[in-house]
């Protein structure tokens, strides 16, 4: 799926996710990711600050997702430039 189509999906009745390792659940600092879903089907995910819920999104395709969710589950440190 390339992010042009991922970036132009319609969001506003997805449910956002918190990592529970976010720590209080009614705290605010932390990102939130919602899949997108486009014919039935994962075709990626979208990412977003929690205190800014109408601001600027990244957008990530499965693959994308996927790595990083391992690097982040194998301690790696730097994972964006």
């Amino acid at each position: 799926m390339d992010k042009g189509t991922l970036r132009t999906a319609d969001l506003s009745a997805n449910v956002w996710h918190k990592s529970h390792r976010s720590g209080e659940a009614e705290s605010n600092l932390c990102v939130e990711v919602t899949p997108i879903v486009i014919a039935g089907a994962v075709a990626g995910y979208a990412m977003r600050d929690s205190t800014d819920p109408e601001g600027p999104k990244l957008y990530w395709t499965v693959g994308e997702y996927t790595a990083y969710t391992r690097a982040i589950q194998d301690g790696q440190q730097n994972l964006l430039p």
